[in-house]
């Protein structure tokens, strides 16, 4: 409830922020609220460059969590966007997808659990962290915790790479490059396991259309059903999960049964599903 409040709050003094010829581009633009959106912070609301200068003041404002805090950095750090879209969008850097309500659950989860944990020195691994937005989050939260951040895109982590240098978060979170868990090489247990990956269906008629046009296709789909890549994701969790670590992971507004599905097959116990500030079930976390 605190977290929706705070949404309301944001939403709300952007609207005042923007200014009226970019509302009318975004009345001529036609962004569905599809529940695969992933438009976040502004009510499917694009950060063009006269609303973005305003997030520090927003933030300091509203109050931010450790996740709105940092993706807010990232967002003024990465560049400046010159075609009023997202700072994160496909349209601006290749391979990047922008960040969204539901990762910060998947961020939130994560922080919660590691400070939980018993081991001076816990370790997490965020899978396909792209821009490094959750990653980032969570060492930020956690000081004490070693991130590892993989993805199989090379652009998407010279960003990533750039964001931790700018948060002064090098020294916590390693890089590393590859499919999921194959940028690893070993078999190295973690405390908690986070991914937000494809998980639209190839024929999923939402890829034409709103905000989805813009964002990358490797980012969005796994060109198949839209749950192999989180079937490898939980699968693989098996040889790289310490045993009462905790894996969460984002999926589609429809998918969370199937989720629970393949954690069960698994093996994982204490499965729970969580909804996103639109009301949709978006993140399945287990041990």
């Amino acid at each position: 409830r605190i977290l929706a409040k705070k949404e309301n709050s944001v939403r709300n003094k952007w609207t005042h922020c923007a200014s009226a010829s970019s509302k009318r581009e975004r009345r001529a633009s036609s962004h569905d609220h599809s529940p695969h959106s992933r438009w976040w912070f502004c009510g499917n609301e694009c950060f063009c460059h006269p609303v973005r200068r305003h997030l520090e003041i927003i933030v300091a404002a509203v109050g931010g969590t450790d996740f709105i805090s940092v993706a807010a950095k990232i967002l003024r750090s990465t560049a400046t966007c010159h075609t009023r879209r997202c700072a994160l969008h496909h349209s601006c850097f290749t391979g990047l997808m922008l960040v969204c309500s539901a990762m910060e659950f998947v961020a939130q989860l994560a922080i919660d659990a590691l400070r939980a944990v018993a081991s001076e020195k816990p370790i997490a691994i965020d899978l396909g962290t792209g821009s490094g937005a959750i990653a980032l989050a969570v060492a930020h939260a956690s000081s004490n915790t070693l991130i590892t951040a993989t993805d199989q895109s090379s652009d998407a982590l010279v960003i990533a790479q750039a964001n931790a240098k700018q948060l002064d978060l090098e020294s916590r979170v390693r890089f590393m490059q590859g499919s999921w868990y194959e940028a690893l090489g070993d078999n190295t247990l973690f405390d908690v396991i986070l991914s937000n990956p494809p998980y639209i269906a190839n024929q999923d008629p939402h890829l034409t259309q709103g905000d989805l046009r813009f964002e990358p296709l490797c980012a969005l789909t796994d060109n198949a059903t839209g749950l192999s890549c989180l079937e490898e994701i939980i699968q693989g969790a098996a040889n790289h999960l310490k045993p009462l670590g905790l894996i969460a992971v984002e999926h589609g507004f429809d998918q969370s049964e199937a989720v629970v599905d393949l954690m069960k097959t698994v093996g994982m116990r204490e499965i729970q599903i969580h909804q996103d500030l639109a009301g949709h079930n978006r993140v399945v976390s287990a041990r």
